[in-house]
């Protein structure tokens, strides 16, 4: 998930300023007001809305236990402690996906709110609401009514107050709308056919096809002849529009994103019951992507990971079921080239004739500035996306645009039903009735419950693609052939699916999940399984796992592919080793550990980095700064026609580029770090950048907000570190990682844990800003306990939500 960072100058220093001022009136005005924006958190409030009194238990950890009398009232307090704690994330989450943020920062958030405006989340959220079924429209209503109540009652954010900005009331469009951005963030195919398009202007598809192969086992699918767009299609127009969009995502897409989720029955536990462990990887943000919670009613007795702005529990466990996900990593998106009639350019060509475009005036209010105003378009595909970038040529000086097909903008969108039913659900079964209600993101849901059923299912909506389709959404396909059109959805039924293997188990790490058989496309960016493998590895090693066992597979930092590669690379270094062979044996005895305190883990890394910028071609780099190891393995080798790109004469050309890259890897790192390999520690280099969602990275005002902690891992070990270099700082930033953590006993609930980083609350100003994060660090977990009576004895404060109307009657 993409963190939002667009403050003009100004409002960081009006930010800054305010900060002065409040320090130097110490209990001043200002900074009793700022200081007023931390949660109340015990005593008694009197809301409107609620039916009956709610009690808000927090923990020592600050995790809310809302123990209502009616599900809408659990509800109710959730809304309320997620304004509390997460307000100002909220209000981003809205202002992005409404296409509002200008509003709030300046011209700065321009191109993301026509990029939202083009898109029309909103509009696709006010449609979908009529077709919630009634239980979940109610949690929906009551969710809203719970958020306005915690702003009647004072809820605010120090950086709203910063920007002289009011927190928005909450509707039942927004719950819809919050989780259609979660589904547009974990949707990216998008700009993988925009490099794609690129990387073909240099290099012919066979070429593309050696460089970035499918993943093993998949089945390579030939790419389309280069007339699969006409050949007055303007090539120079798409390159341009490519770049521009490219340029504009937030995230480089070599960051390591993925998630891991493993099951065991119980013939394989020592409890008897299954055991699930699950970590999604996504973006490290203060404040953090989940929100821990547990909600209690009759009948309702769920606790787990919610989502700020939306109501339920999507990751978690009830008294009977427990369940977690992993991206699937599908093709849900295809980009459309749209030829426009040349006698009329509000019309696009289709197969049956030109068809009228949509569209909708839009304006863009924009903080100090002018208001913006342009024309949203649609073709029959989806939204005219070309459209979203103020420098791109509005029509394509060739007569074409671009438009967008997203399973996440077709059809009714009834997904928060799955979290509103999940958290009733008294078997596996019925978890699965409710995630048929999910339409994007698609996910794998991995599940067990307590009369011993585990199992995966991708759940969401996934596009059916004609047998004649070659392009199979790797690349912009035509708009006005009849043959790239979506044939429908793949039937739930249909969707892929795994029962438990042999071993007793079922794992995800992203990797593939489908058969050779399978009928339909999914995908043909499956992740390399170094994670799946390790999980599959590890689990055959014990025959009765405990929470203990999977708790420590889950900080595992051991490096597959270092254990692959490093021995090809040592071979290779030929005079570069006698040079330096203190390093040379440091690292023939590594164990191949990614651990924070380990020179070798650092010296790897940076080697690789180096290494892969001189193998691949830097054309293909560019554009796509990410080298597949399988790739580089057979360069060195000399397999195939990969042998070329070192050069006619192999192993020489090869060596070369090992002994260059270890001798500039060695130099660089005695520059930053001194000659004693004892101070060249990964954690040191590498460090988990947990950045605020507006202020992060300002200079100044950052350390206020933002957190740094050392880190280990890499992108191919269990507990992942999606690290990028950082060239301003020359530390590897990690930016992706275990956004949750969270093991679950079916045996006994009430032993299963979790943890999120930084802290539960979103408040720079609140002591549960970052307080979760060394227990994190430490691959530590926090208890994940619903027991009223257990909690009551531990450490907590309780703050009691009393209806207005309640006090009426009395």
């Amino acid at each position: 998930m993409n963190r939002v960072r667009t403050p003009s100058a100004r409002f960081r220093s009006r930010f800054i300023t305010l900060l002065v001022v409040c320090a130097a009136a110490g209990l001043g005005f200002v900074g009793h007001r700022l200081w007023s924006t931390r949660p109340v958190s015990s005593g008694r409030v009197a809301v409107s809305g609620a039916t009956a009194e709610i009690e808000l238990l927090r923990d020592a950890y600050g995790v809310p236990h809302i123990f209502a009398r009616s599900e809408s009232d659990a509800y109710f307090g959730l809304g309320y402690v997620h304004a509390q704690d997460r307000l100002f994330q909220i209000e981003l989450q809205q202002r992005v996906a409404s296409g509002r943020l200008a509003e709030l920062v300046g011209g700065d958030a321009l191109a993301s709110d026509r990029l939202f405006r083009t898109l029309g989340l909103r509009e696709h959220a006010t449609a979908s609401l009529a077709a919630l079924d009634e239980a979940t429209r109610a949690a929906v209503d009551a969710y809203a009514a719970g958020y306005n109540a915690a702003l009647a009652a004072g809820a605010n954010a120090p950086e709203l107050l910063a920007l002289g900005a009011t927190p928005s009331p909450m509707s039942a469009v927004d719950c819809l709308i919050n989780f259609k951005l979660v589904a547009w963030q974990l949707s990216g195919n998008m700009l993988r056919e925009l490099e794609n398009h690129l990387l073909t202007r240099k290099f012919s598809f066979e070429e593309i096809a050696r460089l970035a192969p499918v993943a093993p086992g998949d089945t390579e699918h030939a790419w389309p002849s280069r007339s699969y767009a006409e050949p007055s299609t303007d090539s120079a127009w798409l390159d341009d529009v490519a770049r521009l969009m490219l340029n504009q995502a937030p995230e480089p897409s070599a960051n390591a994103t993925g998630s891991n989720a493993w099951v065991v029955t119980g013939e394989h536990s020592q409890s008897g019951k299954p055991l699930l462990a699950n970590d999604p990887h996504l973006d490290l943000s203060a404040p953090a992507v989940w929100y821990l919670a547990h909600l209690h009613a009759p009948g309702l007795n769920v606790i787990g990971a919610s989502l700020p702005g939306t109501p339920g529990i999507w990751l978690g466990r009830n008294d009977h079921v427990a369940w977690g996900i992993t991206n699937t990593g599908s093709d849900t998106q295809d980009l459309f080239i749209e030829r426009l009639d040349a006698a009329d350019p509000a019309r696009v060509l289709t197969p049956t004739g030109a068809e009228a475009m949509t569209e909708r005036r839009e304006q863009i209010r924009v903080r100090d500035g002018e208001t913006v105003e342009y024309i949203a378009r649609a073709t029959r595909h989806g939204p005219v996306v070309s459209d979203a970038n103020q420098d791109a040529p509005v029509d394509g000086h060739a007569g074409y645009v671009l438009a967008l097909a997203w399973t996440g903008l077709g059809g009714e969108d009834r997904s928060l039903q799955f979290a509103i039913k999940a958290a009733k659900a008294a078997a596996a079964s019925q978890l699965l009735t409710a995630a048929a209600d999910v339409r994007s993101p698609q996910q794998n849901l991995l599940y067990a419950d307590d009369a011993g059923a585990v199992g995966l299912k991708a759940i969401g909506r996934l596009p059916l693609r004609a047998a004649e389709n070659a392009a199979l959404g790797r690349l912009p396909i035509p708009g006005w052939d009849a043959k790239y059109d979506w044939q429908g959805e793949v039937p739930f039924d249909a969707l892929p699916e795994q029962a438990a293997t042999e071993q007793g188990r079922v794992l995800n790490a992203n990797d593939r999940i489908t058969t050779a058989d399978y009928p339909h496309w999914v995908t043909s960016e499956w992740e390399l399984p170094f994670r799946a493998e390790r999980i599959a590895g590890l689990l055959d090693r014990t025959p009765k796992h405990t929470l203990a066992d999977f708790a420590r597979m889950q900080s595992d930092v051991h490096n597959p592919l270092a254990e692959q590669l490093l021995p090809e690379l040592l071979t290779r270094l030929g005079d570069a080793a006698g040079d330096h062979p203190e390093v040379v044996s440091l690292l023939r005895a590594w164990d191949f550990s990614m651990a924070a305190d380990r020179p070798e883990a650092l010296l790897f890394q940076v080697w690789l980095a180096e290494l892969a910028e001189r193998m691949y071609p830097r054309a293909y780099y560019d554009v796509r700064p990410a080298a597949d190891p399988r790739v580089l393995l057979a360069m060195l080798r000399g397999e195939g026609e990969l042998a070329r790109y070192c050069g006619p004469q192999l192993q020489r050309d090869c060596a070369r580029h090992v002994a260059e890259s270890f001798t500039e890897t060695i130099a660089t790192l005695r520059a930053r770090y001194g000659s004693e390999l004892s101070d060249w520690r990964w954690g040191e280099h590498n460090r988990a950048w947990f950045g605020h969602a507006l202020f992060g990275g300002v200079p100044g005002l950052g350390k206020l907000v933002d957190l740094k902690l050392t880190r280990e891992g890499s992108a191919e070990t269990i507990n992942l570190s999606g690290a990028s270099y950082d060239a301003d700082s020359g530390e590897y930033l990690t930016t992706i990682g275990p956004s949750l953590r969270a093991l679950y006993d079916l045996a006994e609930p009430e032993r299963s844990r979790f943890i999120v980083t930084p802290g539960q609350s979103g408040n720079p100003l609140s002591p549960r800003y970052r307080d979760l994060a060394a227990l994190w660090q430490r691959g530590e977990y926090v208890p994940m306990v619903t027991e009223h009576a257990v909690l009551q004895k531990e450490q907590h404060e309780t703050l009691i939500l009393s209806p207005t109307e309640l006090g009426d009657r009395r």
